[in-house]
């Protein structure tokens, strides 16, 4: 039977977390899926763990492919060979709510004109505990959308057909395991996730998304994400860095259609994200590169003299900007 629902996992040494993810979709209250598990290199008991799990279950499938290094990889190669009406993904060391497949699809129901739902989800410290705060109440998430909003039926959002600005302005809000969209919008427009980007590859990616069709918001937490420093958004720079880069793709394509007012939020944010990655450099005492960053930053920046400040510490020799590393940069 042809499934309803296709989610892809990416695994990378995931031995850890891996059974507890795997074990959230066989629970699911909807059971017409597959899963399809990409294995990315994994130099631990990984592959032991899916061949455990596909012996037990035929609607979980494997791909085992050399190491990426990258998650857009090994979502693509899922993307390549997905079967089902819907698509989901789920990290390796996330997990779903039990009715998280349900309810999502109900949106669909609801809304035949949805092409994509996503939904909130919760946050685990690396202790173990949910926070009290959800990932998009940390976000404000409700506060900022509100003008992008059409009209809200229960916990049931639909955005304008200017979504896509704010994921692209402000914040995406669909964290890449709450999205589900239709399979025919990704087959119709060859979509994939962006290789060349190391961060923010699922922003760039649900940006164009949003551009195509309807985007809903069920508002309710059907997941749980793992914070924990493990992943590469804990090296500093590289997240950093990549931030900016996918800020910056993002920006070159949409400009022309932007309107003055957003034309000029979106360069602010670029200068602050250069501010950003000016000082990751000047910590490490590359002065030359900071200082160059620190300029670029300047033209179109709100905050003109907190950049000021840290153009003049990259003009400091090491030693005396270490002395006053704790102040504001």
């Amino acid at each position: 039977m042809k499934p309803v629902v296709s989610i892809v996992m990416p695994a990378y040494n995931a031995e850890k977390y891996l059974d507890t993810a795997i074990l959230s979709v066989v629970e699911q209250s909807f059971n017409n899926w597959e899963l399809i598990i990409v294995d990315d290199g994994s130099l631990d008991t990984t592959p032991e763990v899916i061949n455990n799990w596909q012996q037990r279950d035929d609607r979980i499938s494997s791909i085992r492919q050399s190491n990426s290094g990258r998650p857009a990889c090994a979502r693509n190669a899922g993307l390549d060979i997905v079967s089902g009406d819907f698509i989901s993904f789920l990290d390796a060391d996330d997990f779903y709510d039990r009715k998280r497949i349900e309810m999502t699809l109900e949106v669909f129901e609801k809304f035949p004109n949805v092409q994509v739902a996503f939904h909130d989800l919760y946050l685990e410290d690396e202790f173990g505990k949910i926070r009290d705060t959800t990932y998009l109440q940390l976000a404000e998430f409700i506060e900022l959308v509100d003008e992008y909003t059409l009209y809200r039926d229960g916990d049931i959002w639909q955005f304008s057909d200017r979504y896509w600005v704010f994921v692209a302005l402000y914040y995406a809000g669909m964290h890449t395991g709450t999205v589900m969209f239709r399979s025919d919008l990704c087959k119709k427009n060859a979509l994939r996730f962006n290789q060349e980007l190391t961060i923010g590859e699922d922003t760039e990616l649900w940006c164009r998304i949003a551009e195509m069709g309807a985007v809903a918001f069920l508002d309710k937490p059907l997941a749980t994400y793992r914070m924990h420093g493990s992943g590469i958004t804990s090296d500093t720079q590289k997240y950093v860095r990549g931030r900016l880069e996918t800020c910056q793709m993002i920006f070159d394509r949409i400009e022309s259609r932007l309107t003055n007012w957003e034309h000029r939020a979106f360069l602010a944010k670029l200068s602050e994200y250069k501010n950003d990655l000016a000082y990751s450099y000047l910590c490490e005492g590359k002065n030359v590169e900071a200082m160059k960053l620190y300029l670029a930053a300047l033209e179109n920046s709100s905050e003109k003299t907190k950049i000021l400040l840290g153009l003049i510490k990259s003009l400091m020799p090491w030693k005396q900007f270490r002395r006053l590393k704790h102040g504001t940069h």
